[in-house]
């Protein structure tokens, strides 16, 4: 089950873990509620991320 990891955008501290969700597109809705704002995702290979500075958001992709 996708967790969203919420780190520091430049020194990579985990600040706060929200979870778990049945999916990764409820992970991702979830971290837009937190962040405030409509975010904007770009697919990595096996992660979802998104930037709110000075936040970064990552979410475990769903299993093809």
């Amino acid at each position: 089950m996708p967790h969203v990891l919420i780190t520091h955008a430049d020194s990579g501290e985990v600040l706060c873990r929200l979870g778990p969700f049945a999916t990764a597109h409820a992970a991702r809705t979830a971290a837009g509620e937190d962040a405030g704002q409509v975010l904007t995702w770009t697919r990595e290979e096996e992660t979802w991320q998104a930037e709110k500075w000075p936040q970064r958001y990552s979410v475990d992709a769903d299993a093809p």
